[in-house]
């Protein structure tokens, strides 16, 4: 079976927050793990963090996925009350989000009952087990964070296994005041979480956008607000919209990209930039590539190419076709019948998918390629024809031309500063095209799309 060739990464509501019936406080669920598994995917919410305080139970996760699709992601999210507490005096909240791939609840769970409970009316020693959290009540009892973290980082691999996140405001958020020790304190916790449970308006400044963080820390995090819910008309209140695949791994890339991963709005961000785009790819049949060589073909094994309406990038060894596919594609735009290495086999065996729009998904063209000509405006500049381009000032100024003719402006508007950084970005591509075709057994070619 050919396993299915993923899109890459596309705009998708997260919600890392989520507590469910069996939450050991401030329960208001009124309905089965079915109707919230209804109310997430009606929110269109594709990957969750199933929280509760302490302890999150096995049964949870299973209930909930099994009324859930197979491609929604599910973490665990342990919520822990820590020995510290705010500047309003409420404890201080710190989440922790396990990769359920890698570790098991029971792993968690043996883990956690080495750490001391705090607060107890009782002069033995207790630990963080969900018979004692039940005895002793989730409001009643704290950790240490730091007993927390020493003992997760023996157990576990952060950033394998799982990432720590702090709360910024609401109830146990670390915000500080002016006290010296308050802001002490939320340095600490900053320094310690991998990414930040907050609001929108906690974004710029955990970005090193705006405020006095970045004279502290210089590597920015991601925030993400969540519904929180504790019941069901609250799951779909808030979220954040993530592009990233739904994998710890596309967790794991917010925190080195934030700014570009994470996005806290109500519409789904691939809208905020309209624009068409080639969609897919698809091979009916096997079909060779030059008319004169047979050894050399497209497989029809690979059906269907989805392609993203972002940035596409072909990525394989020397001689697997790359440059071929994306020559082969252009050519029937262009009115071109083949390359330096022969005559191209054109055939309506294979089509491009274009899409007019992404707002409306209905609106696409279907493109034989058996066809020498297809009216659609695009730039296509293989690396071949990079390195020509820029070789003199009169072909940069035409390059230049020709991007500003494509993006429509008008002559007056496309000033020199604008040339400049063109020019500036294409030598910059060039250079690392050349790397890697001299020094590297993989290349890249880039196919550019747009209107």
């Amino acid at each position: 079976m050919i396993e299915e060739i993923k899109k890459g990464s596309i705009w998708r509501k997260w919600d890392l927050h989520i507590h469910t019936p069996n939450t050991h406080l401030n329960n208001k669920y009124n309905c089965s793990y079915k109707e919230i598994a209804e109310k997430i995917i009606e929110e269109e919410i594709e990957v969750i963090g199933v929280t509760n305080y302490f302890i999150v139970e096995e049964n949870e996760i299973t209930e909930l996925k099994k009324y859930l699709p197979n491609e929604t992601l599910v973490l665990a999210n342990f919520e822990f009350r820590t020995n510290d507490k705010n500047k309003i005096g409420e404890y201080i909240n710190s989440h922790v989000l396990f990769n359920l791939d890698k570790v098991s609840i029971s792993q968690i769970l043996e883990s956690l009952s080495r750490i001391p409970l705090n607060n107890i009316a009782d002069d033995n020693t207790q630990y963080c087990t969900i018979e004692n959290i039940k005895k002793y009540g989730a409001d009643n009892i704290t950790i240490s964070f730091d007993d927390l973290r020493k003992q997760l980082e023996r157990d576990f691999s952060i950033w394998n296994d799982f990432l720590m996140v702090g709360v910024n405001n609401g109830y146990g958020g670390f915000h500080p005041d002016n006290k010296p020790r308050n802001i002490q304190l939320a340095k600490k916790m900053d320094k310690c979480s991998n990414l930040i449970f907050g609001r929108a308006s906690d974004r710029n400044f955990f970005l090193n956008l705006e405020g006095p963080r970045k004279d502290f820390f210089k590597l920015p995090k991601p925030v993400f607000v969540c519904s929180d819910a504790h019941s069901l008309n609250t799951i779909g209140s808030e979220f954040t919209w993530v592009k990233a695949d739904k994998t710890f791994e596309g967790l794991r890339q917010t925190i080195f990209e934030p700014q570009e991963r994470t996005r806290i709005q109500e519409n789904n961000p691939k809208y905020d930039y309209e624009k068409p785009y080639f969609s897919l790819i698809n091979f009916k049949e096997d079909e060779q590539i030059f008319k004169d060589d047979s050894d050399l073909i497209f497989c029809e094994s690979t059906k269907t190419l989805p392609l993203n309406p972002n940035l596409v990038t072909i990525i394989g060894g020397r001689g697997e076709g790359k440059s071929m596919l994306s020559e082969y594609i252009s050519s029937s735009f262009y009115g071109k019948t083949g390359n330096k290495i022969g005559e191209f086999n054109k055939t309506e065996k294979i089509e491009v998918e274009y899409s007019k729009t992404i707002l409306n998904d209905d609106e696409k063209i279907l493109f034989p390629l058996g066809e020498n000509e297809h009216s659609v405006d695009f730039i296509y500049i293989s690396q071949g024809d990079l390195k020509s381009k820029v070789e003199s000032q009169d072909k940069k100024s035409l390059l230049a031309d020709s991007i500003s003719k494509l993006a429509k402006l008008e002559k007056s508007e496309f000033d020199n500063d604008l040339n400049k950084l063109i020019l500036s970005f294409t030598f910059t591509c060039f250079a690392v095209l050349n790397i890697y075709s001299s020094n590297s057994n993989i290349s890249f070619t880039f196919l550019l799309v747009e209107a």
